[in-house]
């Protein structure tokens, strides 16, 4: 069974937050692999199945290394301050730091864009790094960028406004820096990343490159653009192979997802790289015991520690904000939805260190299948074990804490308020956009929000006029909604795997539950202050106003006197803009 270890490591411009899967033996394996995570929020919504499948390649005998590069995830520096170079260096650093571990042989381990960076930094030739394992790869930065830029113009869209791809690359031509679905990217990194594809990089001869991609369909084969890629690398002496597996696109669902099936290819892969030969070569001393990977940590106000704790027989991992001096009393951000333990656009990194700079101590964990923690994920109504287990890590990091205030959005929200009243360590909550699903209720609440609103917009109305709106497909839109706002499903479609809010919250009704209901119980039992923030711009928000108008007893909790709402009212779910988040 392989274990996880996470750290900080110096890194060329910052400390770089680490995770190490290790095997379960107590011997430096041979070979290792290096992680070059996706951009943005691939990267966060694209954790929980790299780190599974880290695990599990960690099972076969390797060390794998799941970074977060400068200015992501839970490394220092902020995003738009880091750089392509930036991100060519912390990899270079890293492949120094495994050699220096014992690693003897290394593969780099791509995703999306991170394949394209995996790429160029191999054009600088070492005899330690064998080959390349890339899944689903980027191999334009100039396409991926303009992919990129749609995510703004399509928000720009749904506010009435008009942003072009080329508006957009203007405005970043002339040194601009652009928010971009919660991404503040700059002119500098825009430049770059303009400037990089596969097409111009050389690859050394003789090096082993795997590419595996999603497809919809077993019968469909990998996209025309990586074959014809494939073919070049072949020309030039790159011994290259690429293969495609049914599976979920899980780098940019909505909800959790996998694709199991790409297993199937690192399996193959590594299988050749882990060979009896390279054991036999000496190289990595396999019969040396494993070193300590991580220094002590600091323990100085703003320092963050990365903690290893057991959870019902899992490991769960975290990360400790520390704040001046001892506190009796903390924060403790419950993470849900498809994000791992940063949140979408780093909104709890944010966050923690906004509030450890206030003189309060923050600790921010995976729950058991999340992120970078073990076990399985089973739904926000059962992960009580995992709040009280990571309260315990917290105390016993943090010096003198004997009191956390739970906060939390969306599901982990209601997952929090399902937890407080049972454990008298809690003292308050901060629930943002509670979770409070039915299907009869955000039924009622996309007709009530998002369609009345919809009518009332210019944007909608000029659509209409000029022809590019379809009444026949959105009158049958229409209609289902309205009937399920009417009269719920009798019996709730069965979810897909990964669908854990919606499943669970499914589950309450085919047993006749009602998940607003038991919110409101939970509420009531909890006598500490809480505070409620609502965003205008959600429908999850949206459907728990609704809640609240026609639940008596939800509706009667939200007016006791421990309790205070707060609404912003232009803000979306996830806080996207940084104005929403000061």
């Amino acid at each position: 069974m392989s274990s996880v270890n996470a750290g900080f490591v110096a890194g060329p411009a910052g400390k770089l937050s680490i995770s190490v899967f290790l095997p379960e033996q107590q011997y430096i394996p041979v070979h290792w692999v290096i992680h070059v995570p996706a951009f943005a929020e691939e990267m966060n919504k694209s954790r929980a199945m790299i780190s599974l499948h880290a695990r599990q390649m960690a099972d076969t005998g390797v060390a794998v290394v799941v970074p977060d590069l400068y200015g992501t995830g839970d490394s220092e520096g902020e995003f738009d301050d880091a750089h392509w170079k930036h991100w060519k260096s912390d990899l270079d650093y890293l492949i120094l730091w495994a050699q220096g571990q014992g690693a003897g042989t290394i593969t780099l381990w791509g995703l999306r864009l991170g394949c394209l960076l995996a790429l160029d930094v191999v054009q600088k030739e070492r005899e330690i790094v064998s080959g390349l394992l890339l899944w689903q790869p980027v191999l334009s930065g100039k396409l991926h960028l303009g992919q990129f830029l749609r995510l703004r113009m399509a928000s720009a869209m749904m506010s009435g406004a008009a942003e072009s791809v080329g508006d957009l690359r203007e405005l970043l031509l002339q040194g601009q820096t652009l928010e971009v679905a919660g991404y503040q990217l700059s002119a500098e990194l825009f430049a770059q990343l303009e400037t990089v594809s596969a097409a111009n990089l050389v690859i050394p001869r003789g090096l082993k490159i795997r590419v595996a991609e999603v497809v919809a369909s077993a019968d469909k084969p990998p996209l025309p653009v990586t074959l014809k890629q494939l073919e070049l690398w072949q020309r030039s002496g790159v011994d290259g192979s690429a293969s495609s597996h049914p599976g979920d696109p899980f780098w940019m669902t909505q909800e959790i997802a996998y694709a199991h099936a790409l297993g199937d290819a690192t399996w193959d892969y590594l299988a050749a790289m882990n060979t009896a030969e390279e054991q036999a070569s000496g190289k990595g001393e396999p019969g040396t015991l494993r070193p300590s990977l991580f220094p002590a940590p600091t323990t100085g106000p703003g320092d963050t520690e990365a903690v290893v704790f057991p959870c019902a027989g899992e490991e769960l991992v975290g990360i400790l904000h520390r704040s001046e001096g001892g506190t009796e009393r903390g924060v403790m951000i419950v993470v849900g939805g498809p994000q791992y333990r940063v949140g979408s656009h780093r909104q709890f990194v944010y966050l923690a260190r906004a509030l450890s700079e206030a003189g309060i101590p923050v600790f921010c964990f995976d729950y058991r299948g999340m992120g970078d923690s073990s076990g399985t994920l089973v739904g926000f109504d059962g992960v009580g074990t995992d709040i009280g287990s990571a309260i315990d890590a917290f105390q016993q990091k943090a010096t003198g804490l004997t009191e956390v205030v739970l906060w939390g959005l969306c599901d982990a929200a209601t997952a929090s308020v399902f937890y407080a009243q049972a454990d008298s360590r809690v003292k308050g909550m901060v629930l943002v956009n509670p979770w409070v699903y039915s299907s009869q209720g955000a039924a009622k609440a996309y007709l009530k929000h998002y369609y009345l609103d919809r009518f009332m917009s210019r944007a909608f109305w000029k659509k209409v006029f000029s022809g590019g709106y379809n009444p026949f497909s959105s009158a049958s839109s229409l209609i289902d909604i309205a009937v399920t706002a009417a009269k719920p499903k009798p019996e709730p479609e069965p979810a897909k795997a990964g669908d854990e809010c919606i499943s669970a919250a499914q589950q309450h009704e085919s047993q006749g539950g009602n998940l607003a209901q038991r919110f409101a119980v939970a509420l009531d039992k909890f006598k500490g202050p809480v505070l409620v923030i609502l965003s205008g711009n959600d429908l999850t928000a949206s459907e728990f106003s609704d809640a609240v108008s026609s639940n008596r007893d939800l509706s009667k909790a939200m007016k006791r006197k421990n309790l205070r709402q707060e609404s912003l009212p232009e803000a979306d779910h996830t806080f996207s803009k940084q104005q929403w988040r000061i």
